[in-house]
């Protein structure tokens, strides 16, 4: 891989990796990444699955100046995914990274553990009450909205800034 390209994927993996891996948007960021690399590089084996997952660990802490993350090791820092390979995405588990980021993703995640704290176990966030979340999320999105012609310059509504994709039949 082209050291200009690997300083970049270290640069812009090194801070967001461990959060995104909890919450499963790792791999749709990595096949992003993946892409944008090739067509970087004009190459499209100028990066593969293990560059993305070298970015994401040692790559992403020495672009940090971190020794204390980045590696599996005594005295390290560790974030821990656990996947499912029984998960049909992960199907054939023959390279089980690559089935991960490009197919898998979140749902063949069974544990997740963030600096030996665990906040995912058997698929259940343990720090978050999902329900509770989605309840008070509504809420913010509904308060969001009526108040969007008092923000937007041109006093639209929110459906005329931002329509759905879709429309709503009753």
């Amino acid at each position: 891989m082209d050291a200009k390209v690997e300083r970049s994927l270290n640069e812009l993996s090194a801070t967001e990796i461990a959060a995104k891996i909890a919450a499963g948007e790792i791999t749709c960021e990595a096949v992003t990444r993946d892409c944008m690399a090739r067509i970087a590089a004009r190459d499209i084996h100028a990066v593969d699955v293990g560059d993305f997952f070298h970015a994401a660990t040692a790559g992403g802490a020495s672009a940090l100046l971190r020794d204390d993350i980045g590696r599996l090791a005594p005295g390290k820092k560790a974030d821990l995914v656990l996947v499912d390979l029984a998960c049909p995405q992960m199907q054939p588990a023959r390279d089980p990274l690559r089935g991960f980021v490009y197919h898998a993703a979140d749902r063949a995640v069974r544990d997740v553990f963030v600096d030996g704290v665990q906040v995912v176990a058997d698929r259940r966030v343990l720090t978050l009450d999902q329900a509770d979340a989605a309840i008070r999320l509504t809420a913010a999105q509904e308060r969001m909205e009526a108040a969007a012609p008092q923000h937007d310059y041109l006093r639209r509504k929110a459906e005329e800034i931002v329509p759905l994709s879709l429309p709503v039949v009753d």
